[in-house]
């Protein structure tokens, strides 16, 4: 019995040994925090549940309130008004979507398929078409089989049609950039045209990597 009980101790040593080694590690529970008084209780009440489509509404409507926008709102948000964000507010979005989603979503992992695509953590800076294509096939936002960027009304219908749906991996949050894509249905029946504007994740992701580095 003795021996059996050593092997056992032995066993769980070694898997705990090879889960170090692979990287494997808890997701540490997010540090909340925010200059606005904002209420995340909603939020990780909807993430919790696994609820993708709502959380996804409460994160846009925090980011707002964050800003002191209306709420509901009225107009989107400006890639300007990005760069105002507080860095205690987006830093506890940001941990609330990750903890969640066991790193499956958030604003960091949209930030880093953004610099895998060529793109740079400044304001300024702008992707070339080919380099928008390949961050947003990355993360579910450009839909290859239509050969264009996914709209809001898009991901509404694959939400309604199939309650479990799971996007793809960085895909969420999504309202923040769907705001700023609009639909242009061509005449003639022409089809749809999809327009985006990239100056969003710019102004988003280098407000985030300054929150990240002296949050």
């Amino acid at each position: 019995m003795a021996v059996s009980n050593d092997l056992t101790i032995q066993v769980i040593i070694l898997l705990g040994i090879l889960l170090g080694s692979c990287g494997v590690a808890p997701i540490p529970k997010p540090q909340l925090g925010s200059d606005r008084d904002l209420d995340f209780s909603q939020l990780e009440t909807y993430l919790a549940a696994k609820n993708w489509q709502e959380s996804d509404y409460e994160t846009y409507t925090l980011m707002a309130a964050s800003l002191g926008k209306r709420v509901p709102i009225v107009e989107p948000l400006e890639p300007s008004d990005l760069l105002e964000l507080p860095c205690a507010d987006l830093n506890s979005l940001d941990q609330l979507w990750h903890y969640h989603s066991n790193g499956r979503f958030g604003f960091t992992i949209q930030k880093n398929n953004y610099v895998a695509a060529g793109g740079r953590l400044k304001a300024t800076s702008s992707l070339s078409t080919d380099r928008l294509v390949n961050f947003t096939d990355r993360i579910g936002w450009y839909s290859q089989p239509l050969k264009r960027f996914v709209s809001y009304r898009d991901a509404d219908v694959t939400y309604r049609e199939d309650p479990d749906f799971l996007p793809p991996k960085g895909f969420l949050p999504f309202v923040w950039w769907a705001a700023g894509v609009r639909d242009v249905f061509l005449s003639g029946g022409g089809g749809q045209l999809v327009e985006v504007t990239p100056e969003l994740a710019s102004h988003l992701f280098s407000r985030l990597d300054e929150c990240q580095t002296s949050p």
